[in-house]
């Protein structure tokens, strides 16, 4: 017997992934379905404690994958990549944006928009990045509650239009752009078994709001072409010429998916941080007492980010624990084996960020806050996603995020209001439901010593 064939009969057989038995009641499908969109993290969790690594959702002829293997991340995202498709909620929302492709047409978009986000490009928008955070914290009234995410928001959507469009946007515009991208996350990510077509109450102000949506990014397209300054925008409209309406509806889904891939994750990071280290007062301490011995009063440049250890540290913790980008979802697009598992053509597979950041076996007590853990790039760690499908804005995030933290941290401390009861919202991207109270509160530079100079550095700087 040839030795190949004694090899195939001595690999293990393809197995099918553990799972409640499938149901074809409608009832009971939709009961499930009502269960998981309500608490999808408790949902999911709970299954992870019951089946394992992964389990399969068999609901009438469709059949849903769930992981939190590290190795089942790899596989799908980079190993057998091209045996994934996205999935159908990234194309309800983003449609032809960059997020929702596949194949040769994603990458033509990619190359247009990559440039844009090269390390010199995203340095290169360092200064407008620090103009809007320094306009933002100088309009804010000490002792006054404010409502956090709307304020972070603001912020954090200014700065895409600013620095990737370059163009500036009056509140009252960008106030209604915020409140029409909230219905369309809240639309997509709730349980509706009725067809997009039939107009129901919820279906009606869902297509409302792309209809504001559309119109602020085609104002956005007009302004564009009266404009010489070299931009993203300028730069799809060169690629596809706008008197196609099938190229003006792309570069609409691009902007709509920059929006939310720009604006939304980077709020939502921003808001977990400030509630995080208002729990934390000791974590606070050791970041402002870096901030305060690493730039001395002076406003943070873009060769300071690197040596801001503590804050570095502090903002890799935070999306280990509450990771915006909490899961990845992709479709199958023909029979393949995932570990030892078979996927079937067609399955849905969601690879859950979240639970994968809080198993114990990659991080210790990994409910705690502890920006000292040691974290290694990775599989087990992929706030933005891995492989050639990674965020294609995971440096542009990084540096707003930081440079906010450590702006905010110079000038204010952050108090979340007595009585706030966290209620985190698990919708296209996971965050606090709003609104957050808080009330920023002026402080005083410290002066010495910074004990986080020390130890704490020391340990924060394999982040």
């Amino acid at each position: 017997m040839k030795l190949a064939t004694v090899a195939t009969q001595l690999a293990p057989m393809p197995m099918q992934a553990p799972g409640p038995p499938i149901t074809w009641n409608p009832f009971r499908v939709a009961s499930t379905m009502s269960s998981y969109f309500a608490k999808p993290l408790e949902f999911v969790g709970e299954h992870f404690d019951r089946y394992g690594d992964i389990f399969q959702l068999r609901l009438g002829p469709g059949r849903f994958f769930f992981s939190r293997s590290p190795e089942h991340f790899h596989e799908v995202l980079v190993k057998k990549a091209d045996s994934f498709s996205k999935g159908q909620r990234s194309g309800n929302v983003f449609r032809e944006g960059l997020v929702a492709l596949d194949g040769d047409i994603w990458r033509e978009s990619a190359r247009a928009v990559q440039p844009h986000f090269s390390r010199s490009a995203v340095e290169g928008q360092f200064e407008t990045m620090r103009r809007l955070t320094r306009s933002l914290l100088d309009t804010c009234q000490p002792g006054v509650s404010v409502e956090l995410d709307q304020l972070i928001a603001r912020l954090t959507l200014d700065i895409v239009c600013q620095t990737l469009l370059a163009q500036q946007m009056d509140q009252n515009l960008l106030d209604r752009l915020l409140l029409q991208l909230d219905v369309v996350e809240r639309s997509v990510d709730s349980f509706d078994p009725i067809p997009l077509w039939v107009p129901t109450r919820r279906h009606l102000e869902f297509a409302r709001a792309f209809r504001e949506i559309d119109r602020a990014v085609n104002e956005l397209v007009r302004r564009e072409q009266r404009s010489e300054q070299h931009t993203l925008l300028s730069d799809l409209v060169k690629t596809m010429p706008i008197h196609s309406r099938r190229n003006a509806r792309k570069i609409r889904d691009q902007i709509t998916a920059l929006y939310f891939g720009g604006y939304r994750t980077s709020a939502h990071a921003l808001v977990w941080i400030w509630y995080l280290l208002s729990e934390h007062p000791e974590v606070e301490q050791k970041l402002q007492e870096e901030v305060d011995l690493t730039l001395a009063g002076k406003e943070p440049t873009v060769e300071d980010l690197p040596r801001l250890k503590y804050v570095s540290a502090v903002v890799t913790e935070s999306l280990r624990l509450r990771s915006p980008s909490h899961l990845v979802e992709r479709v199958a697009k023909n029979d393949v084996q995932i570990g030892q598992f078979t996927i079937p053509a067609g399955s849905e597979v969601f690879l859950h960020i979240y639970w994968m950041q809080h198993d114990p076996r990659w991080y210790p007590e990994p409910n705690r806050f502890l920006p000292e853990r040691r974290i290694e790039s990775g599989p087990a760690y992929c706030p933005f996603g891995i492989g050639k499908r990674q965020c294609i804005a995971k440096g542009f995030a990084i540096q707003e995020i930081s440079l906010a933290v450590a702006m905010m941290a110079q000038r204010f401390r952050v108090k979340i209001a007595p009585g706030f009861m966290p209620d985190p919202q698990t919708l296209i991207t996971y965050g606090l439901r709003p609104p957050v109270p808080a009330t920023l509160v002026p402080r005083q530079r410290t002066n010495g010593r910074c004990p986080v100079a020390r130890g704490v550095v020391s340990a924060a700087q394999s982040v």
